[in-house]
């Protein structure tokens, strides 16, 4: 459901609830950030003026130019080590975005996640946001699992291809603060036409971040190897068709096997997203759990 922010929230509260929804992550923000992510269209001037009422009544916390609203200076300065760990592990990312652009029907690659914010633990995985040709989700999702299994030992660590979208419908369905964050952080590596019109159909970002810019694009053209080629002209038309729906079947009645303790739920089919335009694979139910903990904390703070 397209659900915005209200936009009747004074600057205090836009920042308080800001800075709420990251302390679920422990994760302090600088004042750029804070306005990026403010849920009213705001200036930078108007952030810092209230930061600094707020700094004086006690209701916010800095220390090396991030504020939070805890007094916590241990997640300052983790959040200093995990942009660290962002850094080195970056070039890792941007290769395994490239070769997944090599695979065939693969039309764009985002690198998503913790990593996409500049952030990275050692626990954390590198994820990837894909576009696929139309009709050919389930196609590629199988060929980039199968290397996943053969050539990486199934490790996610560097290869968590957990969300897949086709170029025929690139409207993301879930409207909320989670997603828009999600999409707006992407770091992407794709055709500039395809990432104009990934933006295009997702202008409802702007009803939660006003002041959200999305990436700029780096790519540089890739030219797909001959067997991506051939694979690609085995499996068009009628009969790549026909194949993408048979595998989309097949991986839903795993998924409904291996997760046999969440079929009774009521959001399974929403964890488990299975269809022709969307593939999306998130057990945990993060964004629902997410947003239940931001409302708590908005409640405590009096925050409607």
């Amino acid at each position: 459901m397209h659900v915005g922010v209200s936009i009747h929230f004074k600057v205090e509260e836009a920042i308080s609830y800001t800075l709420a929804y990251f302390e679920i992550f422990s994760h302090p923000l600088s004042l750029d950030e804070i306005v990026f992510y403010a849920p009213i269209s705001i200036s930078r001037e108007e952030v810092s003026s209230s930061l600094s009422r707020m700094l004086e009544a006690g209701k916010v916390f800095s220390q090396n130019g991030y504020f939070s609203l805890a007094d916590q200076p241990e997640n300052v300065q983790k959040r200093q080590q995990h942009n660290g760990l962002a850094k080195g592990i970056m070039p890792q990312a941007i290769a395994s975005s490239r070769l997944i652009h090599r695979f065939p029907f693969i039309k764009g690659v985002c690198i998503s996640g913790s990593l996409s914010k500049e952030v990275f633990m050692e626990e954390d995985d590198i994820d990837f946001f894909i576009i696929t040709a139309k009709n050919r989700i389930w196609i590629s999702r199988l060929l980039l699992k199968a290397y996943k299994w053969v050539w990486l030992k199934n490790s996610r660590k560097y290869f968590c291809i957990n969300y897949f979208i086709s170029e025929k419908d690139l409207e993301i369905k879930e409207k909320n603060l989670f997603t828009a964050i999600e999409l707006v952080t992407l770091i992407p590596l794709m055709d500039p036409l395809l990432f104009d019109q990934l933006k295009r159909q997702n202008v409802w970002i702007s009803s939660f971040l006003p002041n959200g810019q999305w990436k700029e694009n780096d790519f540089r053209p890739l030219d797909k190897p001959l067997i991506s080629r051939l694979l690609e002209f085995l499996s068009w038309g009628p009969v790549g068709d026909m194949a993408d729906l048979l595998i989309m079947k097949g991986m839903k009645w795993r998924n409904r096997m291996k997760y046999k303790q969440l079929v009774r739920q009521a959001e399974f089919d929403h964890m488990f997203k299975s269809t022709r335009t969307e593939s999306k694979i998130h057990p945990l139910n993060m964004s629902r759990k997410i947003q239940l903990l931001h409302q708590e904390k908005l409640e405590k703070l009096g925050i409607q």
